[in-house]
């Protein structure tokens, strides 16, 4: 029997969890992409124009003395500042929309990784157990048998560790660096 440590279910969570393959990320996706589109699009317009027009003229007159003047006929200062604010809708995005067909792919794609995830970590996991029950009920190994087996023992927690990015050591009282085995137990008789 083993003492204290996760369960399959418990390590398959964590390790979807440390690759980010979860269920619940591909749900989180679609619950946002039909939201996304009932928002609708904003445009904000500003223009500024700023106009200046002047005109000096030379006007008199040559009789009387001739006196000429020289001044502005016009001058003029325009300020223009125009502003516009329009929300628009894409109805055909609402019922339909081209990034569905892109989770879709994703989706795929993370399920497969997942099972991948899945059938590894199980397959470690349950290694590890057989090499516990035998280092176990096998206590007649030569030296170097019981070293290698030692090895791979702890080789395999490493690897459950490396897709679950530690946690499974974390939460094992009997995968510490000690000669129990993993906190393997003996059968009772």
């Amino acid at each position: 029997m083993v003492a204290r440590e996760p369960s399959i279910d418990q390590v398959h969570q964590w390790a979807m969890q440390y690759a980010e393959v979860t269920p619940e990320k591909i749900a989180r996706w679609r619950r946002l992409l039909k939201r996304k589109y009932w928002l609708p699009r904003v445009s904000l317009g500003v223009d500024v124009d700023k106009n200046r027009t002047v005109s000096d003229s030379l006007w008199g007159t040559s009789s009387g003395g001739g006196r000429y003047f020289q001044g502005p006929d016009d001058k003029s200062f325009d300020s223009n500042f125009n502003w516009d604010v329009s929300v628009t809708w894409d109805l055909y995005d609402i019922v339909w929309h081209n990034d569905q067909l892109d989770i879709d792919i994703r989706s795929r794609a993370t399920v497969k990784l997942r099972e991948e995830i899945i059938e590894k970590v199980t397959t470690l996991y349950f290694e590890r157990r057989k090499l516990q029950w035998e280092l176990l009920t096998r206590p007649v190994l030569d030296e170097e048998e019981r070293v290698k087996k030692e090895m791979r023992l702890e080789q395999l927690t490493a690897l459950i560790n490396s897709f679950t990015g530690g946690r499974f050591s974390r939460n094992c009282d009997g995968c510490e660096e000690r000669k129990n085995y993993a906190g393997v137990q003996a059968p009772l008789p």
